[in-house]
């Protein structure tokens, strides 16, 4: 049998030293883990910072950016709306005059081609005054009409051209048997009594159908009635 003779006091001190020298090693690392987190942290406080930095930088000049293009198309809209305010404003002075023009020269023309007339007292005087009358006011709408249906939509600008179209040929062929010089035949004496009779008609059934329809498209476009 072995005795095995232990010197503790070796021992001991051999063992101080280790765990000195593990406790002086863990602290090192310690030391140094702790220094490098550290400087880590700084470094990542940094980048943040930077990062930060920029990120401000550039949502200002988007948000510049967004302001100007905004105002940009806040401008362009205040154009486009008062450009159509001014244009509205046109056309409601347009149907305005063209509507007080339009019922002149509507009561000037059903005077004129009347089957009959009623004298007061000199009737051809009394027919001069028709007749200058009904062409001072179909001259007037006839020009106005021309002049102002380029800012009335199409459809309008139609009507009031068939009206204008229709009251100056009503005005022309009522006076066709008038035209004649006494030595047709019964034939073009009955052709020519049938075009007055029918210019009548033109102006008391013909015409009014259109006006009623251009009536209706101009309460669309004030707004008296709405759109469909």
């Amino acid at each position: 049998m072995f005795l095995v003779h232990l010197d503790w006091t070796a021992l001991l001190t051999n063992t101080g030293i280790f765990t000195l020298i593990a406790l002086t090693y863990t602290a090192f690392v310690n030391r140094n883990s702790n220094k490098k987190l550290e400087e880590y942290k700084t470094e990542l406080l940094k980048a943040t910072d930077t990062f930060r930095n920029t990120l401000n930088v550039e949502l200002e000049k988007l948000k510049l950016n967004l302001n100007k293009e905004l105002e940009t198309v806040k401008a362009q809209l205040n154009i486009n709306s008062n450009r159509k305010i001014k244009l509205y404003e046109k056309q409601l002075d347009i149907i305005t005059h063209t509507y007080e023009k339009l019922v002149i020269v509507d009561s000037a023309m059903t005077r004129l081609t009347a089957r009959g007339h009623i004298i007061y007292q000199d009737a051809e005087k009394e027919k001069k005054e028709r007749i200058d009358y009904a062409t001072e006011a179909l001259k007037d709408f006839n020009n106005y009409v021309l002049l102002q249906s380029f800012f009335l939509d199409d459809n309008v600008a139609q009507m009031l051209e068939q009206i204008r179209s229709s009251y100056r040929d009503a005005a022309y062929d009522y006076f066709e048997l008038e035209r004649l010089s006494g030595w047709e035949g019964k034939e073009e004496v009955t052709k020519a009594y049938e075009t007055s009779r029918n210019a009548t008609d033109k102006v008391t059934k013909e015409i009014p159908t259109i006006v009623e329809s251009l009536k209706a498209e101009f309460r669309k476009i004030i707004g008296v009635i709405e759109s469909e």
